[in-house]
């Protein structure tokens, strides 16, 4: 395994919020391992590329949407490479979807997303840790 203490960035991915529901996608190029797996939007960097440059030019690409304000989740580990993880919210409906990237979307609440990690159904495993962090900031708690 390589050493992770230095962040190399290999992918930059999207939580998509609406309707108290999350997006999760199916890619078509997922490793033999991952086939079949829900994942969320987004994907490699490309050279001198800003991170949230690559999940805006991918939700773009492959879901055909701009979305406003990106609200940044943390950094995750996947297959030796760091992965930079946002939040957005989602307003108005996505339309069609590029059919060559993905072989499937759907909407999920953070309740099956939950069921989905539970049964391995999820690319990376950490998928619903970042649904959660999102939900946290979208939903602060307010302290008395």
């Amino acid at each position: 395994m390589k050493n992770l203490s230095t962040k190399h960035y290999k992918t930059a991915r999207c939580i998509l919020y609406a309707e108290d529901k999350f997006l999760l996608a199916i890619h078509h190029h997922a490793k033999a391992k991952s086939k079949g797996k829900w994942g969320l939007p987004g994907g490699h960097t490309e050279s001198g590329e800003h991170l949230e440059d690559t999940v805006r030019r991918e939700l773009t690409e492959e879901l055909k949407i701009h979305v406003g304000d990106l609200h940044k989740i943390g950094d995750y580990p996947h297959n030796d490479r760091w992965h930079r993880i946002y939040g957005a919210e989602c307003h108005g409906q996505i339309q069609s979807f590029d059919r060559k990237e993905l072989q499937e979307i759907a909407w999920y609440s953070l309740d099956q997303v939950f069921g989905l990690h539970e049964s391995h159904q999820l690319h990376a495993g950490w998928e619903y840790a970042a649904m959660c962090e999102f939900e946290r900031i979208l939903n602060p708690v307010e302290l008395i």
